[in-house]
């Protein structure tokens, strides 16, 4: 393992939707012989409900303090990679927990990738149900301009579509 990733206890992978950070995340977790852990699925497993209806049910506002109380437990965890929320990064200080618990990597995908990503279905997520191409791709646009100041913090930035582990393990 390169000294990047040897130096962390803690990874927390940082991206849109349908980036992979879950999928990069479990594969990464496996090479290295870490943990992994998904925030959202921390989260849906403590309020027993998906996120949409969590959304639904008690709004944002309560979503992103109980995904704010999920990310600051992971400081207690060692040698774990943790998928975060596409919009955990840019709520309460997140990222600065996030920078100084341990190592950040933004999974920097274009749009035109994740739009195809979740058209064909790798990501089912409610916020695109019913639109189509164009209106994934605006969404995706929007929601970019807002976020990549905080991804932008991220010590680690990778740039592909299907990023290789083993090159990210040869990084210095």
């Amino acid at each position: 393992m390169n000294k990047i990733l040897q130096n962390h206890s803690l990874i927390y992978l940082v991206g849109m939707p349908a980036s992979g950070k879950t999928t990069f995340g479990k594969k990464l977790a496996s090479k290295i012989g870490y943990d992994f852990v998904d925030i959202d699925q921390i989260i849906m497993d403590k309020e027993k409900q998906n996120i949409t209806d969590l959304f639904e049910n008690k709004g944002e506002d309560y979503f992103r303090i109980v995904e704010r109380d999920t990310l600051h437990l992971t400081n207690s965890f060692i040698k774990t990679v943790i998928a975060t929320g596409g919009g955990a990064p840019c709520f309460f200080n997140n990222m600065d927990f996030i920078n100084k618990n341990g190592l950040s990597i933004w999974l920097n995908v274009s749009i035109e990738s994740l739009a195809m990503r979740i058209m064909q279905g790798e990501s089912e997520r409610p916020m695109f149900k019913n639109k189509n191409r164009n209106e994934i791709i605006e969404f995706l646009q929007l929601k970019l301009s807002e976020r990549e100041p905080f991804y932008q913090k991220a010590k680690l930035k990778l740039e592909s579509e299907n990023i290789d582990i083993d090159e990210l393990l040869l990084l210095k």
